[in-house]
Formats: C-alpha cells, structure tokens, sequence
C-alpha cells in the first residue's frame, strides 16, 4: 500500500513516563491546523486557525462543538490543545502515536477511538491511509488526523448547510457521522481494489507474457496490508453499537449498528479481495509452471528424436578397419536415409499423442 509519508521521525527512546508527548510517525503537513464547528439547531458558528487559544472559548460552550485537527507532527501544540479540553495524558501519547493500534476505550466521561482513514488515489491507481483519533466527550467531539482529507467535506457541508439531522441531534450523532463517513471511504477503496484485481484477471487470461511477477505481489501486498487495516473495525463498531456510556443516547442507537453492518460488509470485501488476490497468485504461478512444463516436453521430445541418429553417429565415428559397408557405394545415402526414416517416424509417433 502506498504511503505519503515524507520527513520521517524515530521512535520515542525506550523509559519514557506514561503519558509523554511524543510525536511517533511522519510529518504530513507544514503545520497544524484547527477547524471550530459549533452550532445548534439555529445557528452556526466556525473557526479556523493555527493558534490553540483560539479554541479555548469554545470549552464552555453549550452547543455542539466539532474541532478537527490537521497535522498531528507539533506535539507541543496537541498537548496543550488537549489539556485545555481535559484529554488524558495517556489519550493525548495515544493521539500523537500514528502507529498505534485501532481501538475504543470508555473513560469515565469520554470515549476514545483510534482508527485508520483510508482513500482511494486516481491519479496512482493506489490507496492512501492514516491515523484518525476521534475524542467524544458530552457536547465536544474533536477529531485527530495527520494530513488534510476530503473524507469528512460531506459532514463539514451538512453542518454548514444545516441539511438532514446533524444540526439538531447532540455529538454522539456527530460522532457517527465522522465515523460513517471513514467507513464509507473503505467501500471507494474496495472498488479501486477490484478493479485492479479485475484488470489483472483479465491480463492472465489473455496471456501472462504482459503481466510482470512485481506487479502481482505488489498488488497482493496492498489488499493484505489494506484487509490488515480494517480488520479492526468490525470490533470498533461493535463496542460502540454495543456500549452502555450515556454519551450515546438511545436514539443513535440505531445509527452505530448501522456503522456495525457496514464494518461487516467492508471486511468481507476485504476477505474476498484477498482470497481473489491470492487466487490470481496462484494462477499466475499455474500459468508460468504449464509453460515451463510445454518447454521442457518440447526438449525432451527435440532430445528423444537425436537418441537414435546419436547412436548411429558415435557407431560409425567409431576407428575400426573392419566394417564393410564404409567400402559400399550406397552406405553414406542410406545411413541418410535411415536418420530421416528414424527423425520423422518419431515425429510423427509424438504428433500423433499430442506431445508436439
């Protein structure tokens, strides 16, 4: 799977106190960037700025309040952005650690989602992913990732617009709607998968001389790593279709195990992405196996019809004074004639089984 990742950065050392804000990952943007969306049924207000006290009035606000953030490389930043909203410190180490695994943790007035963006890329034919922190707290949802994305512009229009629920329902309906938005990006995703893999198919069949082996494995070792990604998420979903915090009211209820059933349909796609890719691989290797294999009868039988003119070539290169029939005339045209009667009888012996 194709990475954007550019300046790369070294693990935090070993020893450090739970808790420490450390950037683990790669810088994906120049800064980082803070989107305010907080509105009620009536009104809406955003904010968009670089400079965390900014957003600090936002703390008290009663309305629902939305704070996206852009680029998770200034830790400095995030820690303080963090504190001022009264995230853990172990939530923050988590939210600035890009490699971490996908989870859900239930906090005493919060809950935690860890979770991988996941885009389709045209212009490469490839894919794109990322790490996304969503932090839901009683009307705050602020959401964690490392590069700028369209995942979440249809959610941002519908608030602005003021279109279908989201402006009068709390933030755990916000909260479905990041997620769902994420989820319906791995469906995109899924189909430039198969396409891939339905070009591919296509290619073996008429012929597996234009198709390279990197190209195959290249392409296998992007589904796995991609159904290696979104594994998590079936579980993800389940917690949260499943979890008694009062954050999620009962009339989301019903949204979060619709994003349950949409994390089982995505994983078994992503199942059967991986079977195909494995399927093809397999072919593949059939293909160049039942070549080599034509190859290999085509010298065999090339190496059974010389055996005999062989023989007879080391019999008469042989230095012996008495053979009569070097002195005869006729010798050298009939042992012609018997290499050819030999040669064509056993080909046309291999003709006839289909072995040529």
């Amino acid at each position: 799977m194709r990475l954007r990742k550019k300046l790369r950065k070294s693990p935090p050392p070993p020893g450090q106190a739970p808790g420490t804000p450390v950037h683990v990952g790669e810088r994906l943007t120049e800064g980082t960037t803070i989107q305010v969306y907080s509105y009620d049924k009536g009104a809406l207000e955003t904010v968009t700025t670089q400079v965390c006290t900014d957003c600090f009035r936002f703390q008290k606000d009663p309305r629902i309040t939305w704070l996206h953030v852009t680029g998770l490389h200034e830790s400095a930043k995030i820690s303080r952005l963090g504190e001022a909203f009264g995230l853990h410190a172990l939530v923050i180490e988590d939210i600035l650690n890009t490699h971490g695994r996908s989870k859900v943790d239930e906090l005493d007035d919060a809950l935690f989602v860890v979770t991988r963006i996941i885009t389709p890329e045209p212009a490469s034919g490839g894919v794109d992913h990322q790490h996304l922190a969503l932090y839901i707290a009683p009307n705050l949802v602020i959401s964690f990732s490392e590069a700028p994305t369209k995942v979440f512009a249809p959610v941002m229009q519908r608030i602005a617009e003021g279109k279908g629920r989201i402006r009068g329902l709390g933030g755990d309906y916000l909260a479905w709607a990041i997620l769902d938005a994420v989820v319906d990006n791995y469906f995109a995703v899924i189909d430039t998968l198969d396409q891939r893999l339905q070009t591919l198919d296509q290619d073996l069949q008429d012929g597996a001389d234009d198709v390279e082996t990197a190209q195959l494995y290249r392409l296998r070792s992007e589904v796995t790593a991609f159904h290696r990604l979104v594994r998590p998420v079936r579980e993800i979903a389940s917690a949260l279709a499943h979890s008694e915090s009062p954050l999620l009211t009962e009339g989301s209820a019903i949204y979060y195990r619709d994003l349950y059933d949409h994390a089982v349909h995505v994983l078994d796609h992503a199942d059967d992405l991986r079977e195909m890719s494995s399927s093809l691989r397999d072919f593949y290797l059939s293909i160049v196996n039942n070549r080599m294999n034509e190859i290999m009868k085509v010298l065999a039988c090339v190496s059974t019809v010389f055996l005999p003119l062989t023989f007879l070539a080391g019999m008469y290169g042989m230095n012996f004074h008495h053979m009569p029939e070097l002195d005869e005339p006729w010798a050298y045209p009939a042992v012609w004639a018997i290499c050819f009667i030999i040669a064509g009888g056993m080909f046309w012996f291999f003709r006839r089984r289909n072995w040529l």
